[in-house]
């Protein structure tokens, strides 16, 4: 026995206001998605500021101690820190062969006065050059960007 097919009419229908709900769902959860990821981006922002802030002033104290370090190497510095010490240039050369401890050259004692302009007297130069370094300062994360037609300290 067979029954013949018949047409089924509902007379609920679900409409659009599930559809609605789904896609305002769906939207808030976008929009809390790009706020969280601006907030995000804001940090990374302000702690980048920071570091390069901070390697800026890195970057200064390294070049200012390189600058001392050449200063204090100098040939000049170390001439007056030799003669501080009582050292003086040796005029008489003299080489000691290794294999049979032979010496050649000339072996007489240094007086110390025997070159004397080759020794800056320490007393006609002025003092060591002292260099500062001020930290930069850092920015705080809330403080608002400065404009581009801005400059720090003046009217734009």
């Amino acid at each position: 026995m067979s029954v013949p097919l018949t047409a089924v009419k509902g007379n609920k229908r679900l409409g659009n206001v599930p559809y609605a709900i789904g896609l305002a769902g769906i939207m808030v959860i976008g929009m809390i998605g790009l706020l969280a990821l601006n907030i995000n981006v804001q940090t990374g922002s302000a702690k980048l500021r920071v570091d390069q802030a901070q390697a800026k002033a890195l970057g200064d104290e390294v070049s200012a101690l390189r600058a001392e370090v050449d200063r204090i190497g100098s040939v000049t510095s170390l001439a007056q820190q030799a003669a501080a010490l009582g050292m003086c240039p040796d005029t008489n050369v003299a080489f000691l062969n290794l294999g049979d401890g032979s010496i050649s050259g000339n072996t007489a004692p240094n007086g110390g006065n025997t070159v004397p302009w080759s020794i800056p007297d320490p007393d006609a130069t002025t003092a060591p050059i002292t260099i500062k370094i001020y930290p930069a300062p850092t920015p705080s994360p809330t403080a608002e960007p400065m404009s581009a037609d801005t400059t720090p300290g003046g009217e734009g």
